[in-house]
């Protein structure tokens, strides 16, 4: 038997085979992962060595961690110690900082840091860094008092996620670093046929596992590890191939612990944020969901701008330095792919034009397509404000090269059609002569945004 004590605890493990020795020259220190570390000796006189050899106490290691749990900054003024300006930066910030705002996600978090040491104490090398136990200065859960708007705001240091990809945006990869992902937690249905970067070299890892776990000489244990590899390979080239996800070198979000993102009121993928540190104000959202046990992540795009010398493995801020703001409840709806259908005849005439949005079909009306011969199709393009997720309003503009309108040779006239809760309320034609621009309009029916 073994036995390890872990602060006033003490843990009895059953005998395990004989691991290998340790070979080679080993700084002990450097398993402790930044943790201070005072060892010792002691020695007792004991009796023969075949009779110590046999006993499992006669040859003890006790690991006994001692960890300060920090206090959270709870006042304006405590905050800002760690971010000078911020008082300046966010006036409103006065009025809702206080002992009382400080939320139990901080001690949750905590908590979840001292139950992580001790699981992993046999383990010193997976025991969180000095750095990564106190990454936090506050969590704190503010509330407008006139206006009633929450916002959870951290105060932390920075790494850096690289993670992501979209191969409608990026066909071309960004590179890999260590422990990338080509995934992030806030995803959208691919909107082109554009592979993922990712994706061909997900498929081949898939192949050379399913190759593996086929041929005969492989293992039973080996092939019980192929399997659960096989699934998640097979769940990744599935989501490769369906979604697409932020990027990290181009998009600008945050990483939030996935105990962030539970109960009343929670900060959700989504969401929008505010980075702050020195006198720099940096939008972005919570793009992707991190271990429960560490606080302070932005992406790369988000760490170039404030540490150009920033790279996936160079943290652009080291101390507890930067405040993130999030404002739970305002992540956008997604709305998924808007698809246009136009058609035309042989002479150039357009035939019809209609907009499948979710399950609404708008129908450009037959007397707004009257006077388009020769519009292009090809330039058809969608402009939407979505104030209301049930009634888009929409713009849909196209060019025509109607000598009718044309004219300056070269220059079409642009066609627009205007979307009011369903329904297509007026049409619009531009055209720009020598003398000066002309437009031709005709409405069909009234609409709330005029």
């Amino acid at each position: 038997m073994k036995r390890l004590r872990a602060g006033s605890a003490s843990i009895t493990a059953s005998a395990a085979p004989r691991p290998p020795p340790i070979a080679g020259k080993l700084d002990t220190g450097r398993l402790f992962n930044g943790i201070t570390l005072h060892s010792s000796v002691e020695t007792t006189p004991g009796s023969d060595a075949s009779t110590e050899r046999a006993d499992p106490e006669s040859y003890v290691l006790d690991l006994k961690l001692n960890a300060r749990v920090p206090t959270p900054n709870r006042t304006l003024e405590e905050l800002a110690k760690i971010t000078p300006r911020l008082p300046e930066l966010l006036p409103g910030l006065a009025a809702m900082a206080g002992p009382e705002s400080v939320s139990p996600l901080f001690t949750e978090l905590y908590n979840t840091k001292i139950r992580m040491l001790r699981e992993n104490l046999v383990r010193l090398d997976l025991l969180l860094s000095r750095h990564n136990f106190f990454d936090c200065q506050t969590v704190l859960q503010l509330q407008n008092p006139q206006r009633h708007r929450k916002a959870l705001l951290l105060q932390a240091d920075m790494d850096v996620d690289a993670d992501g990809s979209d191969g409608d945006r990026m066909p071309i990869g960004t590179g890999a670093p260590t422990n990338f992902k080509p995934f992030t937690s806030f995803k959208w249905a691919k909107k082109t046929a554009a592979p993922n970067p990712y994706l061909a070299g997900t498929e081949e890892r898939l192949k050379r596992a399913e190759d593996e776990s086929a041929a005969k000489t492989t293992s039973s244990d080996r092939k019980r590890d192929l399997r659960n590899a096989i699934t998640q390979l097979r769940a990744e080239v599935a989501t490769l191939k369906k979604f697409s996800f932020l990027i990290g070198t181009t998009d600008p979000y945050i990483v939030i612990p996935g105990a962030f993102t539970h109960g009343h009121d929670a900060a959700k993928t989504g969401d929008y944020a505010l980075v702050i540190f020195g006198d720099g104000i940096y939008p972005a959202i919570v793009g992707d969901i991190g271990p429960n046990d560490k606080v302070g992540e932005a992406s790369f795009r988000i760490a170039k701008q404030i540490n150009p010398q920033a790279t996936p493995y160079n943290r652009p801020v080291s101390d507890l330095k930067v405040t993130y703001l999030i404002f739970p409840g305002t992540a956008d709806p997604q709305f998924g792919p808007i698809t246009i259908h136009a058609t035309a005849s042989e002479g150039g005439q357009v035939e019809s034009v209609s907009m499948t949005y979710q399950s609404h079909k708008i129908d450009v009306p037959a007397e707004g397509l009257r006077d388009l011969k020769n519009a292009d199709i090809a330039s058809l393009h969608v402009t939407a404000a979505f104030s209301d997720p049930a009634k888009p309003w929409l713009l849909l503009s196209m060019n025509s090269w109607d000598p009718k309108y044309m004219k300056i040779p070269g220059r079409p006239a642009t066609i627009s059609f205007v979307v009011d809760n369903g329904e297509v309320v007026r049409r619009a034609i531009m055209w720009s002569t020598d003398s000066g621009s002309y437009h031709d309009d005709k409405t069909f029916k009234s609409h709330a945004t005029q």
